[in-house]
């Protein structure tokens, strides 16, 4: 059994891995910002915790409750996050910067709490909840959150070469789409919003568009959650899903085809 906390557990993602990593037998955290409102089922086979990762306070306060209350932490999930549609030329920067305060800072912020206590038991791993978008960026108004999450596999990238020696582990996982409630918390930059963008056009494309792949079980991700905290061979990138491998090998056919592969993907016009 490990002790593990998992931030982001309200919903989506989150309250999957915390059903999972607890049906597996684990000793689970789920961590949310209002432990009273969705989320709160899981109360039956976890333990709630508050935790706001834009609140430096807030978490280190919640990881000193679950170390002095268990005596250790072993596993991190980093899975708090949203995402931001819009223009990079029109979305004003305050919003970017909230994006990258929970989507980067956020988990940085759980990190510096849960990594010395790691570091002093030489075990533990770190999974961070991360994307496709991390690694390639899927078309237009997908900037901002890939920008977020390509910060994010660049710094645990590093902390993974860091943290080997202690022995604590990296893991990051890479869905591409899955049927979660992210889209519920997606948001769209302001003048995306209201209809008055240059870019109007682009965008009812996209939207017009079919989604080209199904999307997939959300469970999948889950279990690789608990695979990756089970299994010590587990390497440090994660990718999951068709269409992640789709853009994968899109990407590495070059530049300029992938985004003629885009283009195509999205109909839009050239």
């Amino acid at each position: 059994m490990k002790v593990c906390l998992v931030t982001g557990s309200s919903r989506g993602f989150g309250h999957l891995i915390c059903e999972h990593l607890a049906a597996n037998g684990h000793r689970v955290y789920a961590s949310m910002r209002d432990t009273r409102g969705p989320g709160r089922d899981l109360a039956a086979t976890c333990e709630l915790v508050e935790l706001d990762v834009t609140e430096e306070q807030s978490v280190a306060l919640a990881v000193q409750r679950i170390v002095e209350r268990e005596g250790r932490i072993d596993v991190v999930v980093n899975n708090a996050g949203y995402v931001l549609w819009g223009p990079v030329e029109e979305t004003p920067i305050e919003e970017i910067q909230r994006e990258f305060d929970v989507n980067v800072f956020g988990a940085l912020r759980v990190v510096h709490a849960a990594a010395p206590i790691m570091r002093r038991q030489r075990s533990g791993v770190v999974i961070q909840i991360s994307s496709i978008s991390g690694r390639v960026v899927a078309g237009p108004f997908w900037g901002h959150y890939a920008a977020s999450k390509f910060a994010l596999e660049a710094f645990s990238e590093a902390l993974a070469y860091e943290l080997r020696p202690f022995g604590v582990r990296v893991v990051l996982v890479e869905p591409g789409s899955y049927d979660t409630t992210i889209g519920d918390s997606t948001q769209l930059g302001a003048r995306l919003a209201h209809g008055d963008s240059s870019y109007n056009d682009a965008y009812r494309r996209m939207r017009e568009v079919d989604e080209p792949w199904p999307l997939g079980d959300p469970n999948e991700v889950a279990r690789a959650v608990v695979g990756a905290v089970e299994d010590e061979s587990t390497p440090l990138r994660l990718l999951l899903g068709e269409d992640a491998t789709w853009y994968m090998e899109a990407k590495r056919r070059g530049d300029e085809e992938y985004r003629q592969e885009i283009w195509r993907l999205w109909q839009l016009p050239d």
